[in-house]
């Protein structure tokens, strides 16, 4: 009985050992170092984690916009120069506000909320295209970063207004390296918020959601004893978000026997 019992205890002694163990290793799992926390979201294709990624730049880019409308509005106070050295220094914070204010944190706004939003409302796991989806993020932010950084030049930021008219805007009156960084910056985030559009008006377009019927307009040749998929549940076609490929719209998959032949393919909400 009581070698029985010693055994009895040392395995029980062995149980709560391996459970400690397998509870400090849930824990040294659950610490993630802040430089894996930084790299995640740096190579991140998740459509809610780039969608934040927007929200937290175009606030930044908000709040030093709003600093610069707090510095415009006290030099406007009264009359003459009281906070800027010159009328160059005004013209450069004038300019540079008003692009931020539409370029940089306006449009990218809608960016972030489309990121956050649309493939959620729609029942689809991510956007069309991930990769080119975050490419466009990185073109936004280092546009920005190049045409504010003309405040960096001994000539100053882009001083011709943010609507760039000539000929302010030309090397008579704009000599300095301001406004060619200004132009390129405003070029590059510009590309960036063309291929943002890409993923977001390709995925409702070419990503069925399992909430969707799809329906086939078929021609004369055609079984007429197949002339609409069954619906969800009943063997629809239920394909997953993924990038449309060439002729895909015009091979659809059928399932449950239905007939494989189709013209047109018309994506209609039930």
């Amino acid at each position: 009985m009581t070698a029985a019992s010693d055994a009895r205890t040392m395995l029980r002694e062995r149980e709560r050992e391996r459970e400690r163990e397998r509870e400090r290793e849930a824990v040294r799992q659950a610490r993630v170092s802040p430089g894996a926390t930084v790299l995640k979201w740096i190579t991140t294709t998740d459509h809610k984690v780039i969608g934040n990624l927007y929200f937290i730049t175009s606030f930044a880019w908000l709040v030093l916009a709003g600093i610069m409308a707090l510095i415009i509005r006290a030099e406007l106070f009264e009359p003459g120069m009281q906070i800027v050295d010159n009328p160059q220094q005004y013209n450069e914070l004038f300019t540079m506000h008003g692009t931020i204010m539409l370029l940089l944190f306006a449009t990218p706004l809608f960016a972030a909320f489309a990121n956050a939003l649309m493939p959620l409302q729609i029942g689809a796991p991510d956007v069309s295209f991930p990769r080119l989806n975050m490419f466009a993020y990185w073109l936004y932010l280092f546009g920005g970063l190049i045409a504010a950084s003309g405040f960096l030049t001994p000539g100053g930021a882009a001083a011709f207004g943010w609507f760039a008219y000539t000929p302010l805007s030309d090397t008579s009156y704009s000599p300095g390296m301001g406004g060619n960084l200004w132009v390129f910056g405003l070029a590059l985030s510009g590309f960036g918020t063309i291929h943002h559009h890409d993923p977001d008006d390709a995925c409702p377009r070419h990503d069925d959601v399992p909430d969707a019927d799809l329906h086939v307009d078929r021609a004369h040749h055609l079984d007429p004893r197949a002339r609409r998929f069954p619906g969800p549940g009943r063997g629809a076609l239920r394909p997953r978000c993924r990038p449309p490929v060439r002729g895909a719209h015009l091979r659809p998959r059928v399932g449950r026997g239905d007939a494989l032949a189709a013209h047109l393919l018309v994506l209609r909400a039930p």
